[in-house]
This record gives structure tokens, C-alpha cells and sequence, in this order.
């Protein structure tokens, strides 16, 4: 018993694990087949074309080639004053309009750097410095003229340079396919219906009683009567 126990164990297993492997098999193919009718995409013509790109950095990749450029500023050039040179004005014969108000002309060759203390001289930027930069230390009726220069230093604009590309994208080109063609419908045929056959009812079968027999009773034949048998007749007193 155990020995017929155990056979059917592993005939249940064996069955059990063909049907996984069965139905493994159609899910691949199923799968398969998905894939392959999403993956076959239809053609579409197209002409050829140029994409470009916005203001880049640099090329998006391969085949792409330059076709504009730009300088972008960051930050804009400017001068810085790093200090002041003090220059004290030598006239001699030099030619000027001593009515000016703003002093001897900036520059000029009779101008010398001063090196000197300028310990109670108006600094740059104060009232007593005026829009030449020129200030006049002089005595009452007498010109003392000095000026002060701006030492500056200069930064260049901070700028990156830009790029425009372009790729050349070619025509797509789909192979002609054959136009279906119609073919001709056949027209249905009527087909002849089949007349409803009026089928036989059956007789109703006589129901006999309980204690009756299904096999029938004989009926006894009628008794037929012999025409040609006469009786005989027997005459009394006759003596044979």
C-alpha cells in the first residue's frame, strides 16, 4: 500500500512540474511576441534637416560642428583707485591762463612729482580739491599750485565665450510596400432552410392493472363447425 502511495507522489510531482514548464514555455512565447510587434515600428519618410542648438558650452556630441559664437560678460570691466601721486607745479616760462580757476592744465610737462610731506593739504575727494584735481596752497596774491593724481588700477570684464551647433539629420527613405489589393467578396448563398419534419406521436401505451401479466393471454381460437358430419340416425325397432 505505501509502495502505491509513494508511485502516485511522484506522478503528482511529475505532472505538476510539466504543466510549470509548459506554461513557462507559451509565457516566453507570448512575451516574445509582444516584444517583437512593439519593437517593429513603422516608417515614416522624412526630408533631410539641420538641428541647431540653443547658446551652448560646448558640442552636444558626435557630428555636430559650430556654426556661431558669442563673448558673454560676467562681470564688467572697471578702474579702481589704489592710491594717490602728489605733483607740484613748477611754472617757469610755461604759457597758461593764469585766470583759470582750476589751476595749471592736467597734465602738462611742468608738472613734477612731489615727494614731499603734505601734511596739511587738502586730501582727495576734499572741498579744497577741485574737479581738475588741482588745489592751490599759495599765499594770498601768490599761486603755490599742487595736484593730486589717482593711481588706478584696472580690471578686465570677466567674460566666457558661447557656441551655437548644428547636425545635419539625413531623409529617412521607407522602402515602397506592395498596395493590398481587394479582393472580390464572395456574396453569400442562400442556403435552403430545412422544412420543420412533423415528427410521429407516439400512441399512449394502455396501462394494465397491477395484476396483470405483461405477457398477453392467448385468445382460444373459435370453434369451426363440420358442415359435413351429419348425425346419424338411429330408427327404433329396427333390427339389423
Amino acid at each position: 500500500m505505501s509502495t502505491n502511495n509513494a508511485t502516485r507522489g511522484w506522478v503528482r510531482t511529475a505532472l505538476a512540474l510539466g504543466m510549470a514548464g509548459l506554461l513557462a514555455v507559451l509565457a516566453g512565447g507570448i512575451l516574445l511576441a509582444v516584444g517583437s510587434s512593439a519593437s517593429a515600428e513603422p516608417c515614416v519618410p522624412e526630408d533631410a534637416w539641420t538641428e541647431t542648438t540653443d547658446w551652448v558650452l560646448e558640442a552636444p556630441g558626435e557630428g555636430w560642428y559650430q556654426v556661431d559664437e558669442q563673448v558673454v560678460v560676467d562681470e564688467e570691466a572697471y578702474d579702481e583707485i589704489v592710491g594717490y601721486t602728489n605733483w607740484t607745479w613748477n611754472p617757469g616760462n610755461a604759457e597758461w591762463d593764469e585766470d583759470d580757476p582750476l589751476g595749471p592744465p592736467w597734465p602738462h610737462e611742468r608738472w613734477s612729482e612731489n615727494q614731499g610731506n603734505h601734511s596739511g593739504h587738502p586730501q582727495p575727494g576734499d572741498p579744497g580739491v577741485n574737479e581738475r584735481g588741482n588745489y592751490d596752497m599759495g599765499k594770498p596774491g601768490r599761486a603755490d599750485w599742487f595736484h593730486w593724481e589717482a593711481v588706478v588700477e584696472h580690471h578686465d570684464a570677466v567674460t566666457h565665450v558661447e557656441y551655437k551647433f548644428a547636425y545635419d539629420h539625413p531623409a529617412v527613405v521607407c522602402e515602397p510596400t506592395e498596395e493590398p489589393t481587394e479582393e472580390p467578396t464572395e456574396e453569400p448563398t442562400e442556403e435552403p432552410t430545412e422544412e420543420p419534419t412533423e415528427e410521429p406521436t407516439e400512441e399512449p401505451t394502455e396501462v394494465l392493472p397491477d395484476d396483470a401479466t405483461s405477457t398477453p393471454t392467448p385468445t382460444p381460437a373459435p370453434e369451426v363447425k363440420d358442415d359435413t358430419a351429419l348425425p346419424t340416425t338411429v330408427t327404433a325397432g329396427t333390427v339389423g
